[in-house]
């Protein structure tokens, strides 16, 4: 399998802490995984329409 690339972040000073926003209410990375999704698809070979994005990570309450 291909390398996909790595990112080194050097950081001024020691993280006191790290948030983990699982559902979204911090910040909106919706945008972010689905385009990352895209990109790792392509960099394997495959093609991942954006239109296959919407509700991937989004989901209705039960009912």
């Amino acid at each position: 399998m291909p390398e996909i690339g790595s990112t080194n972040i050097v950081l001024p000073m020691k993280p006191l802490g790290v948030v983990f926003d699982m559902d979204g209410l911090l910040f909106d990375t919706e945008a972010l995984y689905r385009d990352a999704m895209i990109q790792t698809a392509a960099a394997l070979g495959h093609n991942m329409p954006v239109s296959l994005s919407p509700g991937v990570f989004t989901r209705s309450p039960r009912r």
